[in-house]
């Protein structure tokens, strides 16, 4: 079955915001965007970067490590935390991310759905 870069985004962007809501509050969307695989490669396929940005708690940190990243390697993801304040998922395709920045009370949470060709 052909992968579409429509239905991959959409997809990603719903795994991306489930994330999101997990690790805070008042979703604001900062990228969303379908762009060349390779800059400036349009026949290097269609990749999706897209940004949520939440409001986290100051235990935001420990709940990332201790709640969000086993719930997600429990569900077959990848894991990989780095420090306190940067965890990384990956399944199939989708690749996610988060970093904390708890001087802030932010959170970045980003990813993709994988190249589409």
């Amino acid at each position: 079955m052909d992968r579409d870069i429509e239905q991959v985004a959409d997809e990603a962007r719903s795994l991306i915001d489930e994330l999101a809501a997990q690790v805070g509050t008042e979703p604001e969307v900062r990228q969303d965007t379908i762009t060349d695989c390779v800059p400036g490669d349009s026949d290097s396929g269609k990749d999706l970067i897209y940004t949520v940005r939440v409001k986290v708690p100051g235990d935001a940190s420990t709940r990332l490590r201790d709640d969000v990243a086993p719930a997600y390697e429990a569900d077959g993801w990848t894991v990989r935390l780095r420090g306190d304040t940067d965890l990384q998922l990956r399944r199939d395709n989708v690749t996610m991310g988060v970093t904390v920045f708890p001087d802030d009370g932010l959170a970045a949470v980003s990813g993709t759905g994988g190249c589409v060709r």
